[in-house]
This record gives structure tokens, sequence and C-alpha cells, in this order.
């Protein structure tokens, strides 16, 4: 799935990010990717998790792995499973009339055309 822009439209950070998930497949990406130098040549991605979290909220499945880098840091690796058809104008999933998640969800309800998410908890976090 190839997002949609505009024409003369500079691309979302979740386009973006979309994007390079989409092309790395198993090898995945790491903040470190998106930060100046980026490995889109865009600019830098300062929040990495807080945007792959509102892509999983859209329905896409990602997932992240703890890796150790050569200078010893420790970073997530994101891997995307599936991504979403693209139902809204920004191309990179959601909802069509651009609220990107149903009032039912952001309460703690359960929305039956929502696929499960593994990374939804209790309120126990398990």
């Amino acid at each position: 799935m190839q997002p949609q822009r505009s024409a003369g439209r500079r691309p979302t950070q979740a386009e973006r990010i979309l994007r390079l998930l989409e092309q790395r497949g198993e090898r995945g990406i790491t903040a470190l990717d998106l930060l100046s130098p980026t490995a889109d040549g865009g600019p830098p991605v300062m929040r990495l998790p807080s945007r792959i979290d509102e892509m999983r909220r859209r329905g896409h499945r990602i997932t992240a792995t703890m890796v150790t880098t050569a200078g010893g840091a420790r970073v997530a690796r994101y891997r995307l499973v599936s991504p979403v058809p693209a139902a809204s104008s920004d191309g990179i999933g959601g909802h069509a009339d651009g609220m990107h998640e149903p009032l039912a969800f952001a309460i703690g309800g359960t929305v039956a055309h929502r696929p499960p998410n593994p990374y939804d908890f209790d309120a126990e976090g398990r």
C-alpha cells in the first residue's frame, strides 16, 4: 500500500514511517533510522513510539522487539505485520470521517469492526 498524497504536500510522519516499514520488511526500523540524517531523507522524527502507537490505533499491526545496538544502547525495532487498507484521506488507514478512533475505544469499550490488537492491555496490565 503506497500512502496517498496530494500534489505539493509533504508526506506526514506516519506516511513516512509506514513507507519505511513496508520497504524494510523483516529488518524493521528503529528510532535511530529516523533521526538526522534519516533513512528516507526527510526531517527527523523525534517521537517514533508515539507515531507507532497512533498507527496501531488505526489498525496497523506493528510489533516491537528490544535490540541492543553496536554501541550498547537498547532500542525498539518495529516491524509491520499487516497494514490496514487506506480508508481515510491521509492514506495511512483509519476512519474515512477523519476520526482516528471511535469513542467506544477511547473510553475502553469494545469496537466490533476494529481487529484485535495484541498491544491492548486490561486494567491489570495483562
